[in-house]
């Protein structure tokens, strides 16, 4: 760990909520961030389909999808619970492995169509649970991110410089030496460990960032501290993010650049967030003035409470939507512009990947390990009372 690592501690009296100067103050920092490889990334013609359990027919969880993003552009895949908001960003991440279906359908970055090898070349995907060690401070957690992710690629002064510049462009300056947080030693907020997860991620600079439900668990205010951030360092360094979204608050909601709205695997809109009055109002479903348009859409889309209802005309309601945006000159663009996009010579099969060494790696995950033992002594105390105890019962004679 660097000097500058300070004795961890629980809890911390600035643990309030950062604003976006802790971002000013790290402008020029963050220099491998900035992303010149990946200018757009799109799909068309994306479909998943699985077999229903109860007929055993095919079923389309996704249906003739499309979309591209632009660097720097923040995109919100949006829609009701079952909608194949997560299932869209598992298949653009290429995280099909695990996935029960068949893919069909052009994942292409800058024009070129793109596989799993080289999607994770220029890609990093931040989980909806943040997996992080509790016990961990902030600059360890980021550090031990950086040692086995760029093992054998950079210096120890190369990979401590970025671990600083990831923790200052997220504002997390003064948490460094807090730890993450245990149920029994109170850490980071909820919007500090989450921004910790998104940094934990971008030690690779990656060019594409994709997040699963990013402000899921948050409040109103921790949710906009989160993707604010994000917003900042997606502006600033060019890198494109596509994040699933549930139900966001307004000022949240504004925050996005574009839009992708969802309902039973089927686009309602796409484009620009700065056009869903225009669009609304013109397929005759104005937005209402003072109410959260997040919450409005989503409503308006939502088919599970015209299903326990069967109410026929909720479901005409919905089919509506679908098929307007379907036959709409939007998604004619949409289409077109995935289709205009030129091929261009990337540079992803230069870029240069990691080879780790399993003795490394091993020696890193036991240093990591070790810290999480010494310093948890009460878990692994408790632990070793159990079994001494358990040891002593079962060595006494069962008679007397």
């Amino acid at each position: 760990m660097s000097q500058q690592d300070t004795t961890p501690h629980s809890g911390d009296s600035s643990n309030a909520v950062d604003t976006g100067l802790d971002l000013e103050k790290g402008r020029g920092l963050g220099r491998h961030l900035t992303n010149t490889v990946v200018t757009s990334f799109s799909w068309e013609a994306v479909n998943v389909t699985v077999k229903d359990r109860k007929s055993g027919l095919p079923l389309k969880i996704l249906d003739s999808n499309h979309g591209s993003v632009k660097g720097g552009s923040v995109l919100a895949l949006m829609g009701p619970s079952g909608s194949g908001k997560t299932t869209l960003l598992n298949v653009l991440a290429h995280r099909t492995s695990t996935m029960k279906g068949d893919f069909e359908g052009n994942i292409m970055i800058n024009g070129q169509v793109t596989n799993q090898q080289s999607i994770r070349k220029v890609s990093s995907y931040v989980e909806q649970e943040d997996a992080m060690i509790g016990i961990l401070t902030t600059q360890e957690t980021v550090d031990f991110a950086a040692r086995l992710s760029l093992q054998g690629t950079m210096s120890k002064k190369e990979r401590v410089a970025r671990v600083n510049e990831l923790i200052e462009s997220f504002g997390l300056q003064r948490q460094r030496g807090t730890i993450v947080g245990t149920p029994l030693r109170k850490g980071l907020s909820g919007g500090q460990k989450r921004r910790l997860s998104v940094a934990s991620q971008l030690v690779t600079s990656p060019r594409i960032l994709f997040l699963d439900e990013p402000t899921s668990g948050l409040d109103s205010a921790a949710s906009f501290e989160v993707m604010n951030y994000i917003k900042k360092i997606a502006k600033e360094y060019n890198i494109i993010c596509i994040a699933s979204i549930h139900q966001p608050s307004t000022t949240t909601f504004d925050l996005f650049d574009q839009l992708m709205l969802l309902s039973e695997g089927r686009m309602c809109y796409f484009g620009a967030l700065a056009g869903i009055h225009a669009y609304f109002n013109r397929i005759n479903r104005p937005i209402p003035v003072h109410i959260n348009p997040a919450e409005f859409l989503l409503d308006l889309v939502n088919g599970d409470f015209s299903q326990a209802r069967n109410n026929d005309s909720s479901h005409n309601e919905l089919k509506y939507i679908q098929d307007s945006w379907s036959s709409s000159t939007e998604c004619r663009k949409a289409i077109n512009e995935c289709s205009s996009i030129s091929a261009t010579e990337t540079s992803l099969s230069k870029l240069q990947s990691s080879h780790h060494n399993v003795l490394a790696l091993s020696w890193i995950l036991l240093h990591r390990n070790f810290i999480k033992s010494y310093r948890d002594f009460i878990a692994y105390g408790t632990r070793v009372a159990m079994y001494f105890g358990l040891a002593i019962m079962m060595g006494m004679p069962t008679s007397l």
